[in-house]
């Protein structure tokens, strides 16, 4: 989602300098970059949760499936093959 090439950012950078001027375009591209770097982080944390939330899920999904099987076998009726009853 920010993959941004370094064509982008010369592209950026001069931009900035005739809006800016000289003076002020360091301070500025400190911040630009320290923006781009929280919103890359959060987005890689937001990620991450995302599949452990769907991992835990999956697993969530299997137990209950296996609690289900053992319920449906105690409650299934008793037969003696010898007897019959």
């Amino acid at each position: 989602m920010f993959d941004v090439g370094s064509l982008e950012i010369v592209l950026i950078a001069a931009l900035g300098l005739v809006i800016l001027g000289p003076q002020r375009l360091p301070n500025a591209l400190r911040t630009g970059f320290a923006w781009y770097n929280k919103a890359k982080t959060s987005m890689a944390e937001v990620s991450t949760k995302i599949e452990k939330e769907l991992e835990l899920g999956e697993v969530k999904d299997t137990l209950n499936q296996q609690v289900k099987v053992p319920t449906k076998i105690s409650s299934a009726p008793l037969v003696n093959k010898d007897t019959g009853k």
